[in-house]
């Protein structure tokens, strides 16, 4: 009975410590850009890494054919089917990964900050 007494009382000694530990766990993510909107524009790259020093995560922007023009003319279906294979092709985001989906209205207001 003293040996399971103090084995419980261990295990909840532990329990305790284990929960005070700092974990930190750094999840990738994607940005999708807006309509009329591309990866390589000003404002998208530092939206995009504004995000990552916020998170401490490594982040990129998936771009969906050309950009721009196939944010406003390829029917959305066909843009997340093209993004989801782009996604099980990143070996890096295999573990898991955040979206961010982005909005010209959000990234004018947030880079105002």
């Amino acid at each position: 009975m003293k040996s399971f007494q103090r084995c419980a009382l261990l295990v909840r000694t532990l329990s305790v410590f284990v929960f005070f530990i700092p974990v930190t766990i750094s999840v990738p993510f994607i940005l999708l850009h807006g309509i009329r909107d591309q990866c390589s524009n000003g404002g998208t790259i530092s939206f995009t890494q504004l995000l990552s020093n916020l998170s401490s995560s490594p982040g990129s922007c998936l771009e969906i054919g050309n950009g721009e023009q196939d944010s406003v003319s390829m029917p959305l279906t066909q843009q997340a089917s093209i993004a989801c294979e782009k996604v099980k092709q990143m070996k890096e985001l295999s573990q898991g990964y955040n979206i961010v989906a982005q909005s010209c209205l959000i990234q004018k207001w947030c880079l105002s900050l």
